[in-house]
């Protein structure tokens, strides 16, 4: 799995994109990507549009980003899920954890 992460220009936001199956073969290039981001980074975008599924060690990935980000739900949103992950989502309860759309 590949994962592109880079600065939204003139924000303070990360937009970080995971491809492909989001699971714990993921887990280190994930961490990377923010925990090596830029000074000044407040908020991060995880841009699901090219992932196929995930698993509940992903779950836990964005639990870790939540924490690393402050823990308040405007500090991480997810967008362009599909039907399947909304769902997963929802079942999770992350909707009253951070921003999803």
């Amino acid at each position: 799995m590949a994962i592109v992460a880079e600065i939204i220009d003139g924000t303070n936001i990360m937009e970080i994109k995971p491809q492909g199956d989001f699971n714990y073969s993921s887990h280190s290039e994930f961490q990377k990507s923010f925990e090596t981001g830029e000074a000044g980074v407040t908020k991060f975008v995880i841009n699901m549009e090219e992932v196929n599924s995930m698993d509940s060690s992903a779950l836990g990935m964005l639990l870790q980003l939540l924490d690393y980000a402050g823990g308040t739900k405007d500090s991480v949103k997810i967008t362009n899920c599909n039907p399947t992950l909304l769902e997963t989502l929802r079942i999770s309860n992350f909707y009253s954890l951070m921003d999803i759309e």
